[in-house]
């Protein structure tokens, strides 16, 4: 009996003992938590009596009437939570405050209370266009991009024109920034808003922004034809996991130069045969991950091409060491694969008997979608023998 009582506290203590290694940070804009979405601020740790609520209180923050001020709670270091949309506060008037935050482990909701201590003058602020078209604004998502600040109309709303632009069809997605800033920004639903160029050609666009109402709006008026050759490039990063947020910068650096650029020439595909471009990596050394990316279209991300429905592609690097990646894009599918074979290994080819599923889309080694094929095929971005 004493040896199991002794199991029994040493079971409680090491539970108890975990719990007490669990650290929780508040993470979000700047205006609440003194750094923008820092997840290791240790200013912004959350205190606990119990091990299962955690609070944190910030005091003489200077808060506006109508702005939805963002956060998350971060757990370790690394586990964002909630794990969809950031949690929002908003107040509803001007003035200096002091913010509670609450956490509780067994609902794993964090909230936030404010209580207003005095007044406060909020200044007119400085509203700037920042998208994913350089093609049209200039830089990719750059909201210090002055060339994008907006006027101020005489009804009080915001007004951003570009004149004579040539686009190519696609979607082009933008967000309204205040004040040079993400600490905020609008789009549509807390989301990205979105313009569709329907076709090729010269347009003039006008964004708009109500800065009461927090309604954007953009419009886009063809006024000339225009035919654009295309060039093609990857684009992605390295990942620990498909869940995990954020990309492993030297890895990613390794195999695509730099992360997530649809500018970076060094990862303009060669076109080939019946529209198949291709793009190869040689010799590099990865660790167990996976490889993420789409293919964006003239350097710009207002066309971008990925899996079915537009998707990222992932494929998963189960073994660390050097490899030659190969990345092959379908110009008339718009579809998108990915091989990777480790460097030494005479070949990647399983057999589909034991491997493959044939529920899941095929392609041959042109990267082009194929049914009922036989021979080499390529499938979850790895080779299979069809027989």
């Amino acid at each position: 009996m004493k040896k199991i009582f002794t199991l029994l506290m040493m079971t409680l203590l090491t539970t108890v003992g975990a719990w007490a290694d669990d650290t929780y940070v508040v993470a979000g804009v700047t205006p609440l938590c003194g750094s923008f979405w820092d997840g290791s601020d240790a200013a912004n740790q959350m205190t606990t009596t119990d091990n299962v609520n955690y609070k944190l209180v910030k005091e003489g923050l200077t808060l506006e009437k109508g702005t939805n001020y963002e956060f998350k709670v971060v757990k370790n270091g690394n586990v964002w939570i909630p794990d969809g949309g950031n949690v929002i506060l908003t107040v509803e008037e001007n003035g200096i405050y002091t913010v509670t935050f609450s956490y509780s482990t067994e609902t794993q909701t964090p909230s936030a209370t404010a209580v207003k201590t005095g007044d406060a003058v909020i200044a007119e602020k400085t509203w700037t266009v920042a998208g994913s078209s350089a093609t049209l604004l200039g830089t990719e998502w750059d909201p210090t991009n002055t060339d994008n600040d907006m006027t101020k109309q005489n009804d009080g709303s915001y007004k951003l024109e570009k004149k004579a632009v040539t686009l190519a069809q696609g979607v082009i997605s933008y967000k309204v920034c205040a004040n040079h800033s993400w600490d905020e920004s609008y789009g549509v639903s807390g989301n990205d808003a979105s313009l569709t160029i329907e076709e090729d050609g010269v347009y003039d666009v006008v964004f708009t922004f109500n800065s009461e109402t927090k309604a954007v709006n953009a419009e886009a008026t063809k006024t000339g034809g225009a035919e654009i050759e295309k060039t093609y490039t990857v684009a992605g990063g390295i990942k620990e996991t498909r869940e995990t947020d954020g990309n492993l910068a030297d890895e990613s650096v390794a195999l695509f130069t730099s992360t997530w650029s649809a500018t970076e020439t060094a990862n303009d595909m060669t076109e080939g045969e019946s529209g198949i471009y291709t793009l190869k990596k040689e010799g590099v050394e990865l660790p167990v991950c996976v490889i993420e990316c789409k293919v964006v279209v003239n350097h710009d991300w207002a066309e971008n091409y990925g899996a079915e429905g537009g998707a990222n592609v992932f494929y998963d690097i189960r073994e660390a060491g050097k490899y030659d990646v190969e990345f092959t894009f379908n110009a008339e599918t718009k579809e998108l694969t990915v091989t990777a074979t480790k460097v030494g290994e005479v070949t990647g080819i399983s057999s589909l008997n034991t491997a493959a599923d044939g529920n899941q889309p095929m392609y041959n080694l042109a990267g082009q979608r194929v049914r009922n094929a036989k021979g080499i095929v390529i499938q979850n971005g790895k080779k299979y023998i069809v027989k």
